[in-house]
């Protein structure tokens, strides 16, 4: 089994893989294992997010959550407007069916049984597997250990129904500074921080996540801190405050608990899960605005900042 570096073409038939149904990976399950050379191949460019410093803040930001079937997940990743590539990219493994990356998978673990999960795409799909478990027989004949070769392997299997991006409300991101020299402008230097967490529903893999997000184009953390001393002016006679709001993914995922027998290429499947909702910080996804007016202050919060 060869492994390529650097990005690649999908290896086996290409055709009906748009849309990530189940026929997509389960294709020669119940068939002779006939698997080619796995790929590994780069996600989608990330999306460049810049910090602005807006004049004024709304008193509330609307959770425009933009719906993003499975479907589409790679075109609009590939046509991102305005795209930034890190210097060392994750890289992929690409199977052309489960049954395939199940195998490699068993190979993998017999030599390193700590290895439990693995991210990884089939056709265009990202798919999780955790808790990879291989189990043995105690069955010794005609010489022969057949505990040394897996009976049976278990493991679980997540992946996305859906995923996308909104804007979490503004915060203060720092205390509030009064112009204390009356007509005239004030120029006041500020430390402004800010801190946003992962909140996800219970079932939630957060690191399967986080690979599902970058695959989508976005670099995702459990907590997002920032931090940073900015100057701005405050009028005169008023009032001044930095107010942050945190770009998070949202994002939809089921489980379900998978069996495949040795020397059969069949792989059980149990029931997917419900749909389990997380939401996940963008790495360096903070968007920060000075309000000035006594009537935009929130006196009773300095957030992060001074």
């Amino acid at each position: 089994m060869q492994l390529f570096d650097g990005s690649t073409t999908y290896l086996g038939d290409t055709t009906s893989k748009e849309n990530h149904s189940d026929e997509e990976y389960k294709k020669g399950e119940a068939s002779e294992s006939s698997c080619k050379k796995f790929t590994r191949s780069k996600p989608p460019a990330f999306n460049k997010l810049k910090t602005s410093h807006n004049p004024f803040i709304m008193s509330d930001s609307l959770k425009s959550q933009t719906i993003i079937p499975a479907l589409a997940l790679i075109f609009m990743s590939i046509h991102a407007a305005a795209a930034m590539p890190r210097e060392q990219p994750h890289l992929f493994l690409r199977f052309e069916d489960m049954t395939c990356a199940i195998e490699a998978f068993t190979d993998m673990v017999m030599q390193d049984p700590h290895v439990t999960s693995f991210y990884f795409l089939v056709g265009h799909k990202l798919v999780g597997v955790t808790d990879f478990t291989l189990h043995y027989p105690n069955v010794a004949t005609a010489g022969q250990n057949l505990s040394l070769y897996p009976s049976s392997i278990v493991w679980n299997e997540h992946h996305v129904v859906q995923q996308g991006t909104w804007w979490d409300k503004w915060r203060p991101a720092s205390c509030v500074h009064q112009n204390g020299l009356g007509d005239t402008p004030v120029t006041v230097t500020v430390t402004q921080g800010m801190a946003a967490s992962a909140k996800y529903k219970a079932g939630f893999h957060l690191e399967y996540g986080k690979m599902a997000a970058l695959h989508f184009g976005y670099e995702t953390t459990g907590k997002n801190e920032n931090s940073g001393v900015r100057t701005y002016v405050v009028p005169a006679h008023s009032f001044g405050q930095v107010w942050q709001q945190q770009l998070m993914v949202w994002q939809d995922q089921q489980v379900r608990r998978c069996v495949k027998l040795l020397g059969n290429n069949v792989i059980t499947h149990g029931k997917w899960s419900e749909s389990l909702r997380g939401d996940l910080p963008v790495t360096d996804g903070a968007s920060y605005g000075w309000s000035t007016g006594r009537e935009n202050m929130d006196f009773c919060s300095c957030g992060g900042g001074t």
